[in-house]
């Protein structure tokens, strides 16, 4: 038994010794981090039925009008890949975004704002919302008013934080 003991103890002894195969190496240096903003827009879609952010990347600056057409075409195949998806139906497009002094903003759309579902409204005026920031016209909390085919869906919040 102390025999066996005191094999395993040099056994553990020489593997700490050898350290395991690993070899010291010098400094490994990579690339610089990224730095600035992201190329992109934000856009919310769906995750396992719950909103989510996704930074979509472009090449350019888009309208917010670009942006919210690009949510009424759905996710993209990466998006679709990694299990996001949409409630926001295709027929609403093409959108246009007005946006008032008063804080309130209007999205038009080409479809009945009274067939969406919640899930669509929400992604709808949460995008908004986002976009209406980065293009830096809403300075603060923005009311969605959601109108289409004569009528009117709010204003709306997105209950999402920014």
């Amino acid at each position: 038994m102390v025999r066996t003991l005191r094999f395993l103890a040099v056994v553990a002894l020489a593997m700490a010794v050898a350290g395991c195969g690993v070899r010291s190496s010098g400094v490994i240096t990579g690339n610089a981090a990224p730095s600035g903003p992201a190329e992109g827009v934000t856009l919310y879609l769906v995750l396992d039925g719950k909103l989510s952010q996704v930074l979509r990347a472009t090449s350019e600056q888009l309208t917010p009008e670009q942006t919210l057409n690009l949510l009424a075409a759905g996710p993209d195949p990466s998006e679709r890949t990694r299990g996001f998806s949409s409630a926001v139906p295709g027929n609403i497009a093409p959108v246009t975004l007005s946006y008032g002094q008063t804080g309130q903003a209007t999205l038009t759309l080409a479809a009945d704002v009274n067939s969406l579902s919640t899930m669509a409204a929400d992604q709808l005026v949460c995008t908004a919302r986002d976009t209406l920031s980065t293009q830096a016209a809403a300075p603060g909390p923005v009311g969605i008013t959601l109108t289409g085919h004569g009528q009117n869906r709010g204003p709306q919040s997105c209950p999402l934080p920014s």
